[in-house]
């Protein structure tokens, strides 16, 4: 049977002191003698990495636990589990999409649409100096016929 000493100097936190093992103790008795909720939150902090391993952290996890009404280890599990889905849906949401009301909208230049306005009026006077050509080409072939 793991004591929350064993646990605390196996698990990387270092060496335990006496009021460290008394307020884990206290903390089991403030959820009813549930010594594994504790364990819980030894582990979660464990995992959290070598920073995290002390005492401030595993308090404030099972303050935290305490608030939100959690009782037992299942209670913990499952709001660990719903968190993961939660956050599986907010990284895996699309970015840019047609559902998405955060659209990156691209802003154009201004010379973008005197580029185009441009284009628009040479194309324009292209036909139209189509037609001034006709008519010059005419006009010679007229002045041609009248001279020969």
């Amino acid at each position: 049977d793991l004591n929350f000493k064993d646990f605390w100097e196996q698990n990387g936190f270092g060496m335990m002191l006496p009021i460290e093992q008394e307020k884990l103790l206290a903390w089991a008795d403030d959820f009813s003698g549930n010594r594994e909720i504790v364990f819980k939150a030894l582990e979660v902090t464990s995992e959290q990495g070598a920073n995290k391993r002390n005492y401030a952290y595993v308090n404030k996890i099972l303050r935290n636990w305490e608030e939100r009404g959690f009782k037992t280890v299942a209670d913990v599990n499952a709001a660990e589990e719903e968190r993961r889905k939660q956050n599986e849906q907010k990284y895996n949401k699309p970015a840019y999409g047609k559902y998405n009301k955060n659209q990156k909208q691209e802003v154009l230049p201004d010379w973008f649409d005197k580029e185009q306005e441009q284009q628009v009026s040479t194309s324009e006077s292209s036909g139209d100096l189509e037609k001034k050509v006709a008519e010059i080409k005419a006009k010679l072939a007229e002045r041609n016929e009248v001279q020969t």
